[in-house]
């Protein structure tokens, strides 16, 4: 099913079919039926995604020997703790258990989120290392 957004003054934004398949399924509603305006979500693209990986990549190369930063895969994993990606898991008590790291991935976070994550492990990251923001997205 196909939807379109129109702007009305009086009524904000509506949601309208734009496809035969649509209209069908809206004929068949009760006319007194609920509807609730979806919350749109901005989209991510690769490129921002290849961004991000190559900044954490660079940041990787650059750690402090002193601070530890394991293998790639590990590094992000902290990387995405420290930036508060992460659910706390809990025993069958309540006690705090341990840390379950999110994923990044197109489909578990959309772009408003992902663009959350990267500007606070941008600064994170430039920060530790010791440099501006702009040298860590630099391809040098």
């Amino acid at each position: 099913m196909y939807w379109t957004v129109r702007h009305s003054a009086k009524h904000g934004p509506l949601l309208e079919p734009a496809s035969q398949e649509a209209f069908d399924w809206l004929a068949k509603q009760k006319s007194n039926a609920e509807f609730y305006m979806p919350k749109p979500k901005s989209v991510r693209s690769v490129a921002q995604h290849n961004k991000c990986m190559a900044m954490l990549r660079r940041a990787h190369d650059n750690w402090p020997e002193h601070l530890d930063a394991g293998d790639f895969d590990r590094f992000v994993r902290r990387i995405k703790v420290l930036c508060g990606e992460y659910e706390e898991v809990y025993d069958f008590e309540g006690n705090p258990f341990c840390r379950s790291v999110n994923s990044i991935s197109f489909a578990d976070m959309d772009g408003d989120r992902f663009n959350r994550f990267f500007d606070t492990a941008l600064a994170l990251c430039a920060r530790v290392i010791g440099c501006d923001e702009e040298d860590l997205l630099s391809e040098g």
